[in-house]
């Protein structure tokens, strides 16, 4: 029984003690939420117990102060033995600011650098509470107090916890002055964003307009070819904006265009290139605006349409300089999609092998590949390579394998479109590249396609490299059945020769296609003999005609000239008749004075011995008449015997002919014929 008394005495001591104590802790609590620092104090000389954590939300007396802000409530707490870190006061008093207490918590050990803390709020959009853990820096940045969290980071505090999380919360509300306390800390200004598109800290910087920051970064000079994701650089990001002009502005008045500009001042002021690409990159202008052309530096002159890329232009042009210096800071993207092509498609279709090999150089992507529309038929597209193949330009396709492409990951599509259109070097090319000579593109083999189209020297590389020769694809047909189909019988010979082997059907096919062969040939032998009897006989038609022809102009032309000597003899006839009646009637004339003065017509004058006047003119009359008679005669006689012989030789015909036109009509007529006899 008095054990039992003891027992119940002793119980009601506890169960009085421990609400005693309750009570004084629900009073600590009370009177750090109201700030009543003296009641604190005799707390405390009652033995509250400081670290004793409240019913339900477990709140230390220390959390409470610190969300409070009660400084000097905090730093009596803890000089009275208050854990610095039981329920982490240092989160409540980073989420509300309280610069001062979390710099004393920091100094009494309180955890802050690695730690993870719990916050809870509500999600406006999704409408309910989440909880999320992070680090005290993300937590200043989160609750925007700037000052909390450049004391975090001059104290070390992690700002590397879920990729950067809070440099990108400093990053996108624009704190430069936060910033600033990273760079101090030696930040990498290089640092990409795994979780956000690759991008660098420049580049989160430009998404986020925060163009204090960029300066700052920019002054640090940070690595400008970084590229995300998208393949894209700070500058390219830059210029895709809606506010690009504002951060373009500080990317030309800060040290990037440097180089650019002192490279642009070297060349002279009426460089209408240097004018072009300069103005064009100070506007921001990435593609030509109208269609021109240009004298590139070796003088020759090149037209480009309009929406020519920059860089193309400045390759085209040979002005690798300037186009170096604007992709060293990210301005100019090697492999922007302009057009449905790229740079390195666009200088592959100019032949432009010099262009190439500055695109290569500057790590151009070799996997681009042109009618991208096709999203969805693969078989549509085509490689730089393969795009490089078909241009046929041997050197340029070195060039790219230079660049180790794999050659057999597309069905072999690159040596079918060498094999295909006979491009012996650059197949050998391909093949020297570890082409595999045995794939089969379009269920043929290589050494198939050549036979097909009977390129000879391409069967002979094939084989060369080791094809299978007697490879037989799904319908059963081998390298000699494709020669066979296509009646390409030197080229089934020659595959023969090199151990074809020949089925009984070929054998069958081939002797009666060589029969078919032999008589066809000999029917062509027989109409070309034919044809050439035919020819033969319409030669000697012609040299018959020209023959006839040369004889009738001969004839003419003798005819003519005789006929202009009968006119001659005509005229001398002519003349004779009129001289000999010239002398008839001068021989006559004394008679005829005789007559007229009425004296008896006699022959005295003929008395030589008379020398009156009137018997030496009559003398002289009828001699000089009778002279003059006898030269007309023998000019009239011997004139019209010579005409009289060459009119004999000549004769007319007057005869009806009928003929033929040419459209099968009879015509009728005469012909009137003049010719001479020979």
């Amino acid at each position: 029984m008095k054990l039992f008394k003891l027992f119940i005495l002793f119980t009601i001591f506890n169960l009085s003690y421990l609400y005693s104590e309750d009570r004084l802790n629900y009073q600590l609590y009370e009177a750090c939420e109201s700030g009543d620092i003296k009641k604190i104090r005799e707390l405390i000389r009652k033995g509250v117990n400081v670290n004793e954590k409240s019913d339900f939300i477990e709140d230390t007396a220390l959390l409470i102060a610190s969300r409070k802000g009660s400084f000097d409530i905090v730093k009596l707490l803890i000089e009275n033995g208050a854990d610095v870190n039981l329920n982490t006061p240092i989160r409540d008093a980073i989420m509300n600011g309280h610069y001062d207490i979390v710099k004393l918590l920091m100094e009494n050990k309180a955890e802050y650098s690695n730690n993870l803390f719990k916050i809870i709020y509500i999600d406006s959009y999704l409408n309910k509470f989440v909880t999320e853990s992070l680090t005290s820096l993300e937590i200043a940045a989160r609750y925007e107090h700037r000052d909390i969290a450049k004391l975090l980071i001059n104290n070390n505090a992690d700002y590397k916890n879920n990729d950067w999380y809070a440099v990108k919360l400093i990053i996108s509300k624009n704190y430069d002055d936060v910033f600033k306390s990273l760079l101090d800390k030696g930040i990498n200004i290089n640092y990409q964003y795994s979780n956000y598109n690759n991008h660098s800290l420049l580049m989160y910087a430009i998404d986020k307009n925060s163009t204090n920051i960029i300066k700052q970064i920019l002054d640090k000079k940070p690595n400008l070819k970084i590229t995300n994701n998208s393949r894209k650089t700070a500058i390219m990001l830059a210029m895709d904006y809606s506010y690009s002009k504002d951060i373009m502005n500080i990317f030309f008045n800060s040290y990037v265009f440097d180089k650019y500009k002192t490279l642009i001042s070297s060349y002279t002021n009426n460089n209408s290139v240097i004018e072009e690409i300069n103005n064009m990159v100070t506007n921001q202008k990435l593609y030509l605006g109208r269609d021109t052309s240009f004298e590139s530096k070796n003088g020759n002159t090149k037209s480009f349409e309009k929406g020519t890329y920059l860089i193309s232009l400045c390759t085209a042009l040979e002005y690798y300089d300037v186009a170096q210096q604007l992709i060293d800071i990210g301005y100019l993207d090697i492999d922007k999609n302009f057009n449905n092509t790229y740079p390195l498609l666009y200088a592959i279709n100019g032949n432009d092998l010099e262009g190439v090999k500055f695109l290569l150089k500057n790590n151009a992507y070799i996997y681009n590949t042109i009618n991208n529309d096709y999203e969805y038929y693969e078989d549509y597209k085509n490689t730089t390579l393969m795009y490089a193949i078909e241009k046929g330009n041997k050197d340029i396709v070195e060039a790219l394998l230079s660049k180790k492409i794999s050659l057999n990951e597309n069905d072999g599509k690159e040596l079918y479109l060498a094999v295909k259109d006979n491009k012996l070097e650059i197949a050998e090319l391909l093949i020297e590249n570890k082409s595999d000579v045995n794939t089969r593109y379009d269920n043929k083999t290589y050494l198939m396609i050549a036979a097909e189209n009977n390129n000879r020297e391409m069967a002979e590389l094939l084989i060369s490299k080791k094809a299978d020769i007697n490879t037989k694809v799904d319908d059963n047909k081998t390298a000699l059945h494709y020669a066979f189909d296509n009646n390409n019988f030197e080229m089934y010979d020659y595959l023969k020769s090199k151990g074809a082997i020949e089925t009984e059907d070929l054998k069958i096919k081939m002797q009666e296609l060589k029969t078919l062969e032999e008589e066809k040939r000999i029917k062509e032998q027989e109409e070309i003999e034919i044809q050439n009897r035919l020819k033969e006989q319409e030669l000697k038609k012609l040299e018959a005609e020209r023959q006839r022809l040369i004889y009738e102009a001969d004839r003419r032309a003798l005819i003519e000239k005789n006929m202009n000597s009968i006119n001659i003899a005509k005229g001398f006839n002519t003349f004779g008749i009129i001289t000999m009646i010239g002398g008839a009637l001068t021989a006559a004339s004394p008679f005829m004075l005789n007559a007229v003065n009425g004296q008896p017509n006699n022959f005295d004058f003929f008395d030589f011995s008379k020398t009156d006047k009137t018997s030496k003119l009559n003398r002289t009359l009828f001699f000089t008449g009778i002279g003059l008679f006898t030269a007309g005669a023998l000019t009239s006689i011997i004139s019209s015997v010579y005409k009289s012989n060459l009119e004999r030789k000549i004769y007319y015909s007057f005869a009806p002919i009928i003929n033929q036109n040419q459209n099968g009509v009879l015509d009728y007529g005469y012909i009137f014929s003049f010719n001479y006899k020979l």
